[in-house]
């Protein structure tokens, strides 16, 4: 069991903190277990109904079977609103070939989602795969900590649920190597920025312009104020390039031409996470809209405030012990609450560093203790990682 073949079914095209959350848990994984992994990175994409290359079939299964053993995840993939899957989420797989593949199975930190609908069709044909999935002895199943298990609780009133564990993302888990970044001026108090531009109907409501043009007006009034502030704006997929440029358009002139950059988007397979969180590990002070800006913020400590527009990413600084960092975009007065907490934090940074620092020892136990449950469940299934099932 030392030298393992994985398949790991994941998003690994997303944006960066796709390849924070994968390289996080893998470095762990290989400390905590002291074995040798060899992976095969199998993008969700291809099942997804819009790109449509592949099916969770018997081609599905023979290439499960041909490793010693899957791990689906993290992610979002039980989003509960997809009418067309066998599940009512992204991962529309049938019983059938859930029995055809023996090779255990583990569901890493997956996110658990109600927030862009959810019908009654969709929750009793989950229940089913739920139900399957904690059954199975070949099959362990964690959810991410951003309220994900009270999402099930909302929908399933099942003792089963007790066997479901709450593991923290692997992105608080990032280690970075060092580059030099010209966004970061040493000599200057370096505040991080990333707003997101997807999803702007569920982020924004009717209120996107609104938002850009007072967040603007915010960036204004922080650098007025204080004449030693940089700021980097921090891009982790293309969307977030237009909300920059539209927030941009609000800015002075002045401070667009001296005082303000934007990072580089770059993807997973330019090693942009890698440069793009090391950017985050040199910032004062980050404001975050994105779920992982936040995660790789945290897990590094680095202070930050949540910029929060989507619900559970809300629900990930209450379960971290950490809901009075977060500020909900749509609240009347959030842009009065922002500067006051912007000028708070900036005179309290160290404060915040050793606050972050106790959080991040409880998930680091927290992580290691669920992968000691990982050890002994693939123990448990040593018939399965044995043989030639092909």
């Amino acid at each position: 069991m030392n030298n393992m073949k994985i398949l790991h079914l994941a998003s690994f095209t997303g944006n960066i903190g796709d390849e924070a959350n994968h390289s996080g848990f893998r470095r762990k994984l290989r400390e905590n277990l002291d074995m040798n992994f060899t992976y095969t990175d199998l993008e969700i994409r291809k099942f997804y109904k819009s790109w449509g290359l592949m099916k969770f079939d018997n081609s599905f299964v023979h290439l499960c079977n041909s490793h010693d053993f899957v791990i689906i995840g993290g992610g979002n993939f039980l989003e509960l609103c997809w009418d067309y899957s066998q599940t009512g989420t992204t991962i529309d797989i049938s019983i059938e070939m859930l029995e055809k593949i023996k090779r255990p199975i583990i569901f890493n930190t997956i996110g658990v989602d109600d927030g862009k609908g959810i019908s009654q069709d969709n929750i009793d044909k989950f229940k089913v795969f739920l139900d399957y999935i904690l059954d199975s002895d070949k099959i362990l199943f964690s959810v991410r900590n951003d309220g994900s298990k009270d999402i099930l609780k909302k929908y399933f009133n099942d003792s089963k649920l007790d066997s479901v564990h709450v593991v923290p993302d692997g992105g608080f888990f990032l280690t970075t190597k060092d580059f030099y970044q010209v966004e970061y001026d040493k000599n200057k108090v370096n505040i991080g920025i990333n707003i997101a531009g997807d999803m702007i109907s569920i982020r924004f409501g009717d209120n996107y312009n609104g938002f850009c043009k007072n967040f603007g007006n915010y960036i204004n009034t922080i650098l007025s104020i204080n004449d030693n502030i940089n700021i980097v704006f921090l891009p982790h997929m293309y969307l977030d390039i237009r909300i920059i440029g539209e927030t941009m358009e609000y800015i002075e002139d002045e401070y667009r031409r001296n005082r303000i950059s934007i990072a580089p988007l770059l993807n997973g397979n330019l090693n942009g996470g890698q440069y793009i969180f090391n950017l985050y590990r040199n910032m004062d002070l980050i404001l975050g809209m994105r779920f992982h800006s936040n995660v790789c913020s945290i897990g590094q400590n680095i202070p930050n405030i949540g910029l929060i527009t989507y619900h559970k990413h809300g629900y990930l600084f209450d379960e971290v012990g950490l809901s009075d960092r977060a500020l909900f975009v749509n609240d009347s007065n959030f842009f009065i609450d922002l500067l006051s907490k912007t000028k708070d934090d900036l005179n309290n940074l160290e404060k915040i560093k050793d606050r972050y620092k106790v959080v991040n020892k409880k998930l680091n136990n927290d992580l290691d203790e669920f992968h000691q449950t990982i050890k002994r469940f693939l123990e448990g299934n040593e018939k399965l990682l044995a043989g030639d099932l092909l």
